[in-house]
């Protein structure tokens, strides 16, 4: 198994088990960082499709939590955000 099988693995199912978390104690909200692209090297281009497609598959079968924040940590982290939220989520 690759380093970037698991970290890709490990992505969705911990973006999965939050937006559960968030929902089963009615959260309203929920913050995500760009989870193992740091120090881990995971690009950042598929860490954002990963969570963003796994969020909204999420928020289609629950209405919690009604306000999702992607915490990015440089100003090139939200262009990658922006640019593949337009691509993923326009379908």
């Amino acid at each position: 198994c690759s380093t970037r099988a698991v970290h890709r693995a490990t992505a969705r199912s911990d973006t999965r088990e939050r937006g559960k978390l968030a929902a089963g104690v009615d959260a309203e909200s929920i913050a995500f960082p760009a989870i193992s692209t740091g120090v881990y090297g995971y690009p950042i281009d598929q860490a954002t499709r990963i969570a963003l497609r796994t969020v909204a598959s999420h928020l289609e079968v629950s209405a919690l939590p009604a306000r999702v924040v992607f915490c990015c940590f440089s100003a090139e982290d939200a262009d990658v955000y922006e640019h593949v939220a337009a691509e993923c989520l326009s379908r």
